[in-house]
């Protein structure tokens, strides 16, 4: 039990310091990183390339980052770590999308059984 709370703390504290990150970060950093992310690779700490590819929300959302508030940003940024952080909890949004996707389409199929001439 004493790890899972030595974990938390370890993730929260990186969140913690990612959020920092980008506070301290100029528009023109910003920019930087999201054309080398757009062209799939991200410059290391020693100058090495290294393979990154960026989800296109968080291209956008970089992109314009001029017109967004800063909280909007940053809750962005706190649900991509999420994302990252937690593979179960991705599993689980991709298992309930899914499930909503297949539920509608059966919603959709019984509406057009019931309007069709032979139910009648």
């Amino acid at each position: 039990m004493d790890w899972r709370r030595k974990k938390q703390r370890e993730d929260e504290k990186t969140e913690e310091n990612t959020l920092k990150r980008w506070q301290r970060m100029r528009c023109s950093e910003v920019e930087r990183r999201c054309r080398e992310w757009k062209d799939g690779y991200r410059v290391g700490r020693f100058g090495q390339r290294r393979s990154e590819k960026m989800s296109a929300a968080m291209l956008l959302l970089l992109l314009d980052l001029q017109t967004f508030h800063s909280h909007l940003f940053h809750s962005f940024l706190l649900l991509h770590s999420i994302f990252h952080s937690s593979p179960y909890f991705v599993f689980m949004l991709r298992f309930i999308l899914i499930f909503l996707l297949f539920f509608s389409f059966l919603l959709g199929l019984g509406t057009v059984r019931s309007k069709s001439p032979a139910s009648l």
